[in-house]
């Protein structure tokens, strides 16, 4: 039943308006924590986000595959990717001037990480269906999220609550755009892990800071 009703035009056009909300709500979201971390009121893991720069990439590369080049579908990923990078290139910039020791904030998570990214770059080149890489690339995802909301949960000021909220909402966008132009939940099920995956991580960071501040802005 669902199959024949997403079939319809309009749903894949409503489909498209959803994925381009969410790039958009991502790239804002980007945006506005650049501004902050300018300002000094983001105080954030730098291994954390250079893994998720890496990762990003990567996590590009499989989805945009996996959706079979629908620009909608993938247009959340293409965002990610460029705002990862951007995001980690500041880091490193703002740790060069002000001479922080990155090392330090170095965990066994990370390595796992690591090792993970590597084995999930193999599938992702080896083998014949993009299935396994996306399989494979949702533990990578998990232990590169978890030392920064470790970090989230010991000092939830140093991090600004909003852009957490649009990355949230523009993962979630994504997820709706996948179901109304594949033609139903039955028939694209397998393109959910990744912005579901997403979306949980950085809501729970957005839940964390909110419970902490109570308000939207730094």
């Amino acid at each position: 039943m669902d199959h024949v009703l997403f079939k319809n035009k309009q749903f894949r056009y409503i489909g498209s308006l959803l994925g381009f909300a969410g790039a958009f709500s991502s790239l804002s979201a980007y945006t506005l924590y650049s501004v902050f971390l300018l300002q000094g009121k983001a105080d954030t893991n730098v291994i954390t986000w250079t893994l998720w720069a890496l990762e990003s990439i990567l996590s590009f590369h499989i989805y945009r595959k996996q959706v079979d080049g629908d620009f909608p579908k993938y247009l959340e990923e293409l965002v990610a990717a460029i705002g990862c990078c951007a995001v980690t290139a500041l880091l490193f910039s703002r740790a060069l001037i002000v001479h922080v020791d990155i090392l330090k904030e170095l965990q066994w998570v990370d390595g796992i990480s690591v090792l993970l990214f590597l084995i999930v770059l193999y599938i992702y080149k080896t083998a014949d269906d993009v299935w396994s890489a996306t399989i494979a690339f949702q533990g990578v995802l998990i232990f590169s999220s978890l030392p920064l909301v470790r970090n989230v949960y010991q000092n939830p000021t140093g991090e600004p609550l909003l852009p957490w909220i649009l990355w949230s909402i523009g993962f979630l966008l994504q997820l709706l755009c996948v179901i109304a132009r594949s033609g139903g939940l039955s028939s694209s099920y397998r393109t959910f892990p990744t912005p579901l995956n997403y979306f949980f991580w950085h809501g729970l960071i957005a839940v964390i800071v909110l419970n902490s501040s109570g308000h939207l802005f730094k």
